[in-house]
């Protein structure tokens, strides 16, 4: 679910001259409580992770890496997440993004939408971008994270196959797998939709899982599995071989 720019500030405002120990959610905006309490009941006895989706009017400014984004939130926990949207929310105050701004002469004021979506425990998960750094259709932006570790964020070129490390700026000791199969479903679908995509994706070694709309309870993850072994069926949840590529 996507708390909107106008309801973060609103919800961040009230609960900056709140009383203490105020309920968090008596503080959100009226009529943005019922599907919230949708959402997280959906989610019960698992775990969300509570990330940014900000955004300035000047789209060389990416802001890659440097905001915050809060795993390990318990959904029946509404001051837990109250707070870790703030911690997500005031992220964009940081001295990092402050310099970045100024080296970037960023002036106008950062959106600040917040994307709550449940836990996957999977090998690597992240979201992908197209149209990357420098706007080329084969140029891909990849945040993701390998389980616990910190979110890396990576420019991918489809063409040579090049990654180059964003934040933090370490490279990469190879080039998974997954990543040229992620970037060709990117391009395909940005070709196919007339402009830039996000794609949502979950991969482990067997299996992968990716969507382009976060749509509360009813989002569809669909399934990008190479469902075979060179001469051999080895994974009925894959997609059935194609003779052509993947």
């Amino acid at each position: 679910i996507v708390l909107s720019a106008e309801l973060t500030e609103a919800w961040v405002r009230e609960s900056r001259v709140a009383r203490r120990g105020a309920d968090p959610a008596s503080l959100l905006p009226p009529g943005a409580l019922a599907p919230l309490q949708a959402f997280l009941h959906g989610c019960e006895g698992g775990k969300l992770v509570v990330r940014p989706s900000f955004r300035g009017t000047d789209p060389a400014a990416t802001y890659a890496g440097l905001f915050t984004t809060v795993g390990d939130v318990d959904p029946l926990t509404f001051h837990g997440l109250a707070a870790a949207v703030l911690r997500v929310a005031d992220s964009a105050e940081s001295n990092p993004v402050h310099d970045y701004r100024r080296r970037m002469r960023q002036v106008a004021t950062i959106h600040r939408s917040v994307v709550l979506q449940r836990q996957i425990d999977a090998d690597v998960a992240g979201v992908a971008q197209s149209r990357g750094l420098d706007g080329r259709a084969d140029s891909i932006l990849i945040d993701f994270a390998k389980r616990r570790a910190p979110t890396m964020t990576v420019s991918y070129d489809l063409i040579d196959g090049a990654v180059l490390a964003v934040a933090p700026d370490t490279p990469l000791d190879a080039t998974p797998s997954w990543m040229n199969r992620l970037a060709a479903l990117v391009v395909a679908l940005d070709s196919e939709l007339g402009g830039t995509v996000l794609v949502h994706f979950a991969v482990d070694p067997r299996l992968a899982y990716m969507t382009t709309r976060l749509a509360l309870n009813g989002t569809q993850f669909l399934p990008f599995n190479q469902g075979s072994a060179p001469g051999q069926l080895s994974c009925g949840e894959g997609n059935a071989p194609n003779a052509a590529g993947y």
